[in-house]
């Protein structure tokens, strides 16, 4: 049977590790039947996800508006609209915004999210 997920019915909320950030969850892990969690995201200029990491899930990163500076275990690259990066479980991660634009992005995890696999190295 089909979900039908509105926007303005989804909580923000601002996860740990994270900085000038404002996350809704658009799909849960009851929704998907425990197989994903999406969560839409927006960081503030000068905003950032902290140095974290994820022991179950693996984390995809796409960008919808705005600039970013994203490292990946060592490797760095800067993100902007359509760019996506895969982040697979156990690699420390950060991402900075860069410029003045709010950051706009969407992450999808594998297997569901849960905010206890959200850990500083």
């Amino acid at each position: 049977m089909a979900e039908f997920v509105m926007w303005e019915q989804l909580e923000e909320y601002s996860p740990p590790a994270h900085v000038g950030t404002t996350n809704r969850r658009i799909l849960d892990g009851a929704t998907s039947q425990e197989t994903l969690s999406m969560v839409r995201g927006q960081l503030q200029p000068g905003g950032c996800a902290e140095a974290h990491f994820h022991r179950v899930s693996t984390q995809v990163t796409h960008v919808i508006t705005g600039r970013c500076r994203v490292e990946v275990d060592g490797q760095v690259r800067e993100l902007g609209p359509g760019d996506t990066v895969f982040i697979p479980v156990g690699q420390v991660h950060v991402v900075t915004v860069l410029g003045e634009t709010d950051l706009q992005l969407v992450n999808v995890y594998h297997p569901p999210l849960q905010t206890s696999d959200i850990l500083t190295p």
